[in-house]
């Protein structure tokens, strides 16, 4: 079993606290972005689909920063569970719309 290379200093615990939150925030955008892909193949938007899924691909990379941040540093990682997306949307538009209202509550 790997021991951490330094310990958490004591009293950091809502810093800790806050990167498992990010965690979980970057996998439900994630999770968001493959939902929308699966349904823009569902109508066989394929190009905005790979574009969903590059997007997807990136909130993992964010995701597995923290994580690795968070142990390399003696943190525990307490992962929990992810909102489900949804699943449909009435239009492209709409789609796009609530890409936008996600990126601006994230970012």
């Amino acid at each position: 079993m790997r021991t951490s290379r330094c310990r958490v200093l004591p009293g950091v615990t809502n810093v800790v606290k806050a990167f498992n939150e990010q965690i979980n925030a970057e996998t439900y955008s994630a999770y968001l972005y493959w939902s929308m892909s699966a349904a823009l193949e569902d109508m066989q938007l394929q190009g905005f689909a790979g574009w969903m899924r590059a997007q997807a691909q990136e909130e993992m990379t964010h995701a597995a920063k923290f994580y690795h941040h968070l142990v390399e540093r003696g943190g525990r990682v307490q992962l929990a569970a992810i909102k489900a997306p949804a699943v449909e949307w009435d239009s492209l538009k709409k789609m796009f719309e609530d890409v936008l209202k996600h990126e601006q509550l994230v970012t």
